[in-house]
Protein backbone atom coordinates (compact mmCIF):
# COMPACT_ATOMS: atom_id res chain seq x y z
CA UNK A 1 0.00 0.00 0.00
CA UNK A 2 1.60 3.28 -1.02
CA UNK A 3 0.92 6.34 1.31
CA UNK A 4 1.74 9.96 1.24
CA UNK A 5 5.71 11.00 1.23
CA UNK A 6 6.69 13.44 4.25
CA UNK A 7 7.18 16.95 2.40
CA UNK A 8 9.18 19.82 2.49
CA UNK A 9 7.16 23.52 4.40
CA UNK A 10 5.58 24.96 1.59
CA UNK A 11 4.01 28.58 2.14
CA UNK A 12 1.12 28.98 -0.12
CA UNK A 13 1.77 32.31 -2.72
CA UNK A 14 5.75 32.45 -1.81
CA UNK A 15 7.44 28.66 -2.20
CA UNK A 16 10.10 28.42 1.26
CA UNK A 17 13.33 26.08 -0.21
CA UNK A 18 14.37 24.38 2.67
CA UNK A 19 18.10 23.09 1.73
CA UNK A 20 19.54 20.57 4.12
CA UNK A 21 23.60 20.33 3.74
CA UNK A 22 25.16 17.10 4.93
CA UNK A 23 28.22 17.15 2.78
CA UNK A 24 31.41 17.15 5.53
CA UNK A 25 31.61 15.21 9.21
CA UNK A 26 33.26 17.69 11.69
CA UNK A 27 34.89 15.63 14.15
CA UNK A 28 36.52 16.44 17.34
CA UNK A 29 40.48 15.45 18.63
CA UNK A 30 40.29 14.04 22.02
CA UNK A 31 43.36 13.86 23.63
CA UNK A 32 43.77 10.97 26.38
CA UNK A 33 45.71 11.06 29.71
CA UNK A 34 47.01 8.37 30.68
CA UNK A 35 45.17 5.78 32.65
CA UNK A 36 44.59 6.44 36.00
CA UNK A 37 43.11 4.56 39.00
CA UNK A 38 39.39 6.06 39.48
CA UNK A 39 36.24 5.20 41.67
CA UNK A 40 34.42 2.69 40.56
CA UNK A 41 31.21 3.90 38.90
CA UNK A 42 28.06 3.82 40.66
CA UNK A 43 25.18 1.61 39.71
CA UNK A 44 23.34 2.21 36.97
CA UNK A 45 19.69 2.69 37.97
CA UNK A 46 16.67 1.59 36.30
CA UNK A 47 14.67 2.63 34.18
CA UNK A 48 11.14 2.33 33.55
CA UNK A 49 9.99 2.70 30.23
CA UNK A 50 6.97 4.94 29.54
CA UNK A 51 4.04 2.58 27.69
CA UNK A 52 2.84 4.24 24.74
CA UNK A 53 -1.04 5.63 24.77
CA UNK A 54 -3.68 2.95 23.67
CA UNK A 55 -5.48 3.28 20.88
CA UNK A 56 -9.18 2.86 21.71
CA UNK A 57 -11.28 0.68 19.26
CA UNK A 58 -14.27 2.14 17.62
CA UNK A 59 -16.41 1.19 14.82
CA UNK A 60 -17.07 4.28 13.69
CA UNK A 61 -15.98 8.38 14.59
CA UNK A 62 -17.53 11.84 13.50
CA UNK A 63 -17.55 15.26 14.55
CA UNK A 64 -13.39 15.63 14.56
CA UNK A 65 -11.13 17.74 13.05
CA UNK A 66 -8.38 17.34 10.06
CA UNK A 67 -5.63 19.89 8.72
CA UNK A 68 -2.46 18.99 7.15
CA UNK A 69 0.56 20.20 9.11
CA UNK A 70 3.22 21.17 6.29
CA UNK A 71 5.81 21.90 8.61
CA UNK A 72 6.13 18.41 9.63
CA UNK A 73 4.63 16.57 6.66
CA UNK A 74 2.16 15.03 8.94
CA UNK A 75 -1.79 15.06 9.22
CA UNK A 76 -3.44 15.85 12.64
CA UNK A 77 -6.57 15.03 13.66
CA UNK A 78 -8.24 15.75 17.35
CA UNK A 79 -11.43 14.87 18.78
CA UNK A 80 -14.71 13.76 17.57
CA UNK A 81 -16.46 10.72 18.80
CA UNK A 82 -13.53 8.18 18.65
CA UNK A 83 -11.86 7.44 22.12
CA UNK A 84 -11.65 10.03 24.63
CA UNK A 85 -12.75 12.52 22.44
CA UNK A 86 -9.67 14.54 22.99
CA UNK A 87 -7.06 12.11 21.07
CA UNK A 88 -4.64 13.56 18.78
CA UNK A 89 -3.89 11.29 15.63
CA UNK A 90 -0.99 11.59 13.06
CA UNK A 91 -0.10 10.44 9.96
CA UNK A 92 3.01 10.39 8.67
CA UNK A 93 2.81 9.27 5.17
CA UNK A 94 2.59 5.45 5.82
CA UNK A 95 0.53 5.37 9.13
CA UNK A 96 -1.36 5.99 12.30
CA UNK A 97 -0.10 6.88 15.32
CA UNK A 98 -1.55 7.86 18.38
CA UNK A 99 0.30 11.05 19.79
CA UNK A 100 0.85 11.67 23.58
CA UNK A 101 0.96 15.33 24.13
CA UNK A 102 1.69 17.14 27.25
CA UNK A 103 -0.96 19.47 26.54
CA UNK A 104 -4.11 18.98 25.05
CA UNK A 105 -7.50 21.14 24.29
CA UNK A 106 -10.67 19.66 25.87
CA UNK A 107 -12.65 16.63 24.05
CA UNK A 108 -13.91 18.45 21.34
CA UNK A 109 -17.07 17.84 18.78
CA UNK A 110 -16.87 19.69 15.74
CA UNK A 111 -13.63 21.77 15.80
CA UNK A 112 -11.95 23.44 13.01
CA UNK A 113 -8.57 23.15 12.15
CA UNK A 114 -5.77 24.83 9.37
CA UNK A 115 -2.88 25.14 8.91
CA UNK A 116 -0.61 28.71 9.36
CA UNK A 117 2.23 29.10 7.28
CA UNK A 118 3.56 32.06 8.94
CA UNK A 119 3.90 30.83 12.41
CA UNK A 120 4.33 27.16 10.97
CA UNK A 121 1.23 25.81 13.30
CA UNK A 122 -1.99 24.15 12.87
CA UNK A 123 -4.39 26.35 14.78
CA UNK A 124 -7.94 25.05 16.51
CA UNK A 125 -10.46 26.52 17.20
CA UNK A 126 -14.22 26.08 18.21
CA UNK A 127 -16.33 23.04 18.25
CA UNK A 128 -18.28 21.60 21.32
CA UNK A 129 -17.00 20.35 23.81
CA UNK A 130 -18.73 17.31 25.37
CA UNK A 131 -18.91 18.60 28.64
CA UNK A 132 -19.93 21.84 27.96
CA UNK A 133 -21.84 24.10 25.73
CA UNK A 134 -18.72 24.79 23.84
CA UNK A 135 -15.35 25.92 23.07
CA UNK A 136 -14.27 29.68 23.18
CA UNK A 137 -10.31 28.39 23.26
CA UNK A 138 -8.02 28.77 20.37
CA UNK A 139 -4.55 26.61 20.46
CA UNK A 140 -1.66 25.74 18.11
CA UNK A 141 -0.09 22.08 17.47
CA UNK A 142 3.76 22.66 17.09
CA UNK A 143 4.69 18.98 15.60
CA UNK A 144 4.86 17.19 19.18
CA UNK A 145 2.16 19.05 21.72
CA UNK A 146 -0.85 21.80 21.59
CA UNK A 147 -0.74 25.09 23.28
CA UNK A 148 -3.39 27.32 24.36
CA UNK A 149 -2.90 30.60 22.58
CA UNK A 150 -5.08 32.71 24.18
CA UNK A 151 -5.47 31.51 28.04
CA UNK A 152 -4.67 34.78 29.41
CA UNK A 153 -7.08 37.21 28.08
CA UNK A 154 -10.74 37.64 27.41
CA UNK A 155 -11.61 35.39 24.28
CA UNK A 156 -13.82 36.17 21.36
CA UNK A 157 -16.84 33.76 21.47
CA UNK A 158 -15.86 31.26 18.74
CA UNK A 159 -17.79 28.60 19.58
CA UNK A 160 -18.94 26.77 16.49
CA UNK A 161 -16.66 28.60 13.88
CA UNK A 162 -14.56 28.07 10.67
CA UNK A 163 -11.40 28.66 10.21
CA UNK A 164 -9.65 29.61 6.60
CA UNK A 165 -6.11 31.12 5.67
CA UNK A 166 -6.03 33.74 2.88
CA UNK A 167 -2.46 33.44 1.91
CA UNK A 168 -2.95 36.31 -0.77
CA UNK A 169 -3.87 38.68 2.65
CA UNK A 170 -1.99 36.77 5.13
CA UNK A 171 -4.79 36.29 7.24
CA UNK A 172 -6.28 33.23 9.50
CA UNK A 173 -9.73 34.18 9.45
CA UNK A 174 -12.92 33.08 11.37
CA UNK A 175 -16.49 32.66 10.78
CA UNK A 176 -18.25 32.30 14.13
CA UNK A 177 -22.33 32.66 14.79
CA UNK A 178 -23.51 36.33 15.06
CA UNK A 179 -24.55 35.36 18.50
CA UNK A 180 -25.55 32.06 20.56
CA UNK A 181 -29.26 33.43 19.23
CA UNK A 182 -28.65 34.21 16.14
CA UNK A 183 -28.06 31.35 13.67
CA UNK A 184 -28.86 33.62 10.68
CA UNK A 185 -25.96 35.59 10.21
CA UNK A 186 -22.18 35.25 11.25
CA UNK A 187 -19.37 37.32 12.37
CA UNK A 188 -16.01 37.11 10.77
CA UNK A 189 -12.60 37.88 13.01
CA UNK A 190 -8.68 38.24 12.14
CA UNK A 191 -6.18 36.38 14.40
CA UNK A 192 -4.05 38.51 15.94
CA UNK A 193 -0.98 36.70 17.54
CA UNK A 194 -2.72 35.76 20.48
CA UNK A 195 -6.22 36.98 20.27
CA UNK A 196 -9.07 37.31 17.56
CA UNK A 197 -10.02 41.07 16.24
CA UNK A 198 -13.69 41.56 14.91
CA UNK A 199 -13.33 42.74 11.46
CA UNK A 200 -16.73 43.73 9.13
CA UNK A 201 -20.21 43.45 9.88
CA UNK A 202 -22.50 40.47 10.61
CA UNK A 203 -22.82 38.80 7.23
CA UNK A 204 -26.13 37.67 5.84
CA UNK A 205 -25.26 33.97 5.90
CA UNK A 206 -24.70 30.98 9.01
CA UNK A 207 -21.62 29.96 10.14
CA UNK A 208 -22.89 26.18 10.63
CA UNK A 209 -22.05 23.98 7.52
CA UNK A 210 -20.25 26.62 5.99
CA UNK A 211 -16.86 25.34 3.86
CA UNK A 212 -14.30 28.05 3.37
CA UNK A 213 -11.35 27.22 1.09
CA UNK A 214 -9.17 29.84 -1.14
CA UNK A 215 -9.10 30.19 -4.32
CA UNK A 216 -5.90 30.47 -6.11
CA UNK A 217 -7.84 30.93 -9.83
CA UNK A 218 -9.58 34.06 -8.76
CA UNK A 219 -7.21 34.39 -5.60
CA UNK A 220 -9.43 34.73 -3.31
CA UNK A 221 -10.78 33.05 0.07
CA UNK A 222 -14.09 32.05 -1.22
CA UNK A 223 -17.00 30.37 1.17
CA UNK A 224 -19.95 28.21 0.08
CA UNK A 225 -22.90 28.69 2.42
CA UNK A 226 -25.51 26.41 2.85
CA UNK A 227 -29.76 26.31 3.19
CA UNK A 228 -30.03 30.46 3.90
CA UNK A 229 -32.32 31.98 1.68
CA UNK A 230 -32.38 35.85 1.64
CA UNK A 231 -34.42 38.12 0.69
CA UNK A 232 -30.82 40.29 -0.83
CA UNK A 233 -30.50 37.62 -3.26
CA UNK A 234 -31.73 37.57 -6.93
CA UNK A 235 -32.61 34.22 -7.19
CA UNK A 236 -32.92 31.80 -4.71
CA UNK A 237 -30.86 28.38 -4.68
CA UNK A 238 -30.05 26.03 -1.94
CA UNK A 239 -26.57 27.18 -1.12
CA UNK A 240 -24.71 30.55 -1.56
CA UNK A 241 -21.02 31.76 -2.61
CA UNK A 242 -19.00 34.29 -1.18
CA UNK A 243 -15.75 35.89 -1.46
CA UNK A 244 -13.55 37.55 1.16
CA UNK A 245 -11.81 41.04 0.23
CA UNK A 246 -9.81 41.33 3.83
CA UNK A 247 -12.64 43.62 5.38
CA UNK A 248 -16.17 42.01 4.05
CA UNK A 249 -17.94 39.11 2.36
CA UNK A 250 -19.29 40.33 -0.77
CA UNK A 251 -21.79 37.72 -2.41
CA UNK A 252 -20.93 36.08 -5.78
CA UNK A 253 -23.73 33.61 -7.05
CA UNK A 254 -26.34 30.97 -6.05
CA UNK A 255 -25.34 27.57 -6.47
CA UNK A 256 -27.65 24.58 -6.50
CA UNK A 257 -26.88 21.34 -3.76
CA UNK A 258 -28.14 17.58 -4.84
CA UNK A 259 -31.19 17.08 -3.04
CA UNK A 260 -29.96 14.21 -1.84
CA UNK A 261 -26.89 16.00 -0.19
CA UNK A 262 -26.83 15.43 3.92
CA UNK A 263 -23.50 16.59 4.61
CA UNK A 264 -20.77 18.64 3.40
CA UNK A 265 -16.99 17.38 4.11
CA UNK A 266 -15.03 19.97 2.62
CA UNK A 267 -14.06 22.71 -0.16
CA UNK A 268 -10.69 21.54 -1.71
CA UNK A 269 -8.61 23.14 -4.34
CA UNK A 270 -7.15 20.60 -6.54
CA UNK A 271 -4.30 21.67 -8.59
CA UNK A 272 -4.61 18.70 -11.15
CA UNK A 273 -8.22 20.08 -12.71
CA UNK A 274 -7.58 23.66 -11.57
CA UNK A 275 -10.67 23.55 -9.65
CA UNK A 276 -12.37 23.69 -6.54
CA UNK A 277 -14.04 20.28 -5.55
CA UNK A 278 -16.41 19.88 -2.94
CA UNK A 279 -17.13 16.31 -1.25
CA UNK A 280 -19.94 15.48 0.76
CA UNK A 281 -22.16 12.39 1.74
CA UNK A 282 -25.80 11.87 1.08
CA UNK A 283 -28.68 11.32 3.45
CA UNK A 284 -29.57 8.18 4.36
CA UNK A 285 -32.06 7.30 7.31
CA UNK A 286 -31.40 3.45 7.08
CA UNK A 287 -27.80 3.61 7.26
CA UNK A 288 -25.03 5.97 8.11
CA UNK A 289 -22.99 4.16 6.00
CA UNK A 290 -22.70 5.84 2.66
CA UNK A 291 -20.59 6.49 -0.46
CA UNK A 292 -18.26 9.49 -0.55
CA UNK A 293 -19.84 12.32 -3.53
CA UNK A 294 -17.70 14.49 -5.24
CA UNK A 295 -18.78 17.56 -7.12
CA UNK A 296 -16.48 20.20 -9.08
CA UNK A 297 -17.32 23.61 -9.12
CA UNK A 298 -17.54 25.15 -12.68
CA UNK A 299 -17.96 28.64 -12.70
CA UNK A 300 -21.07 28.98 -9.89
CA UNK A 301 -22.64 25.17 -10.73
CA UNK A 302 -21.47 21.93 -8.86
CA UNK A 303 -21.10 19.40 -11.46
CA UNK A 304 -21.11 15.84 -10.06
CA UNK A 305 -17.93 13.85 -10.60
CA UNK A 306 -17.74 9.94 -11.47
CA UNK A 307 -15.42 8.60 -9.23
CA UNK A 308 -14.21 5.30 -8.88
CA UNK A 309 -13.06 3.84 -5.39
CA UNK A 310 -15.80 6.11 -3.27
CA UNK A 311 -14.89 4.93 -0.10
CA UNK A 312 -18.17 4.15 2.48
CA UNK A 313 -17.78 6.03 5.81
CA UNK A 314 -19.76 7.23 8.61
CA UNK A 315 -17.77 10.44 8.57
CA UNK A 316 -15.26 12.56 6.76
CA UNK A 317 -13.65 15.53 6.62
CA UNK A 318 -12.23 16.59 3.02
CA UNK A 319 -8.62 18.65 3.11
CA UNK A 320 -6.16 20.20 0.72
CA UNK A 321 -2.22 19.10 1.49
CA UNK A 322 1.12 19.86 -1.05
CA UNK A 323 0.27 16.24 -2.34
CA UNK A 324 -3.47 17.20 -3.16
CA UNK A 325 -6.57 16.58 -1.63
CA UNK A 326 -7.22 14.01 0.81
CA UNK A 327 -10.35 12.49 2.59
CA UNK A 328 -9.86 11.16 6.39
CA UNK A 329 -12.95 9.10 7.42
CA UNK A 330 -14.12 6.36 9.45
CA UNK A 331 -15.66 2.91 7.59
CA UNK A 332 -17.46 0.03 9.13
CA UNK A 333 -14.33 -1.98 8.73
CA UNK A 334 -12.54 -0.42 11.40
CA UNK A 335 -13.87 -2.46 14.22
CA UNK A 336 -11.70 -3.81 16.36
CA UNK A 337 -8.87 -2.17 14.92
CA UNK A 338 -6.26 0.13 15.99
CA UNK A 339 -7.14 3.78 14.99
CA UNK A 340 -10.51 4.54 13.80
CA UNK A 341 -9.26 6.77 10.62
CA UNK A 342 -8.54 5.85 7.13
CA UNK A 343 -7.18 7.81 4.44
CA UNK A 344 -8.04 8.53 1.05
CA UNK A 345 -6.06 10.46 -1.99
CA UNK A 346 -8.00 11.94 -5.00
CA UNK A 347 -6.73 10.81 -8.06
CA UNK A 348 -8.03 13.07 -10.44
CA UNK A 349 -10.43 10.03 -11.38
CA UNK A 350 -11.02 8.65 -8.62
CA UNK A 351 -9.69 7.36 -4.52
CA UNK A 352 -6.98 5.87 -3.36
CA UNK A 353 -6.47 4.64 0.23
CA UNK A 354 -3.79 4.70 1.48
CA UNK A 355 -4.22 3.89 4.87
Amino acid sequence: MEGDHPRRTQVTVLALAVAVAGTGLAGYLISRPASVPHAPSPPLQSITPQPAPTPSAQPSADGFTVADDAATGQIVVYGGSAGTGGDTWLWNGSGWTLAAPAEQPPALYGASAVYDPVSRLVMLAGGGSFEAAGNDGTWSWDGETWHELDADISRAPVAGGTLGWDPALQQMVLVTPASAGDNSSSQTWLWAGNHWIPKGGHAPFPANALQIAFDPSSDELVAMSCCLFSSSLTVAGDAQMWRWDGAAWHFIADTRLPPTIGVTFGLVWDASSHSLLLSGQASSPQTPLTPVLTWRLVNTELVALRASGAPVVSGASFIETDNGPRLVAADSSVEGSSTPYHLWAWTGAGWKQLG
